[in-house]
């Protein structure tokens, strides 16, 4: 083969499988709305950082609401949606003390969260997604509504057995943002901190704050 050819060749790009192509779209996707907002992330900045034509997001997406759909929104639902049925699973039977079980749920959605915080990051950001034309009908909201609801189904369902009295709408939902922000946010919260807590510090205090409130269990001074 003539050297020219070869060197044609050689610049002729490769065409890669669509699969690659949309993990590849996501990923700068999620990065890019993580760090800019969604307002911030233009489709051509995300098709760059992708490596691959802009216009490739429609074809595969649709529009930018659809990439930040595919990108943010569906996999937090999966995240939620794959907790609640693991929790349901191994707790709906459990015969655990209330500190235990609160204990329990507190950890698993903090670690679960902090491992995630990108892409919770991504979605919190997203001030302006509920302003364009959502082809689906689907609202931004709605990407906390249906975990939520789950989650206080089944509060709701462990306070009444075991007696408490506690408002389950608004205490799941008080619940899951304390912990949302400590697994997100911690950086800011404890800026300037000598020694910062451990993760396990982080979840048992929220746990205790939740079952025993401010005077903690023993009804005693704060710990330090």
């Amino acid at each position: 083969m003539p050297g020219s050819e070869r060197e044609v060749l050689a610049r002729r790009p490769v065409r890669r499988p669509s699969a690659v192509v949309r993990g590849l779209l996501l990923d700068s996707a999620r990065r890019l709305f993580a760090a800019r907002g969604y307002a911030g992330a233009s489709t051509r900045e995300i098709a760059a950082d992708a490596g691959v034509n802009e216009a490739l997001i429609f074809r595969h997406f649709g529009n930018k609401v659809g990439l930040f759909r595919a990108a943010v929104v569906e996999p937090f639902r999966a995240l939620i949606d794959d907790f609640v049925d693991s929790w349901e699973a191994t707790y709906i039977a459990n015969s655990m003390s209330t500190e235990d079980l609160t204990g329990a749920w507190i950890h698993a959605l903090h670690d679960m969260m902090h491992e995630h915080r990108e892409l919770i990051v991504a979605l919190i950001g997203a001030n302006s997604f509920d302003a364009e034309n959502d082809p689906d009908g689907d609202l931004l909201s709605d990407a906390f509504a249906r975990p939520l609801e789950r989650l206080e189904r089944f509060t709701r369902r462990e306070m009444a057995g075991r007696g408490l009295g506690a408002n389950p709408t608004v205490a799941v939902r008080a619940t899951f943002g304390m912990v949302l922000s400590m697994a997100v946010l911690d950086d800011w919260f404890f800026s300037g901190v000598t020694r910062p807590p451990s993760e396990e510090t982080i979840a048992r205090e929220m746990t205790d704050l939740v079952v025993f409130g401010i005077r903690g269990p023993n009804g005693g001074p704060v710990r330090g």
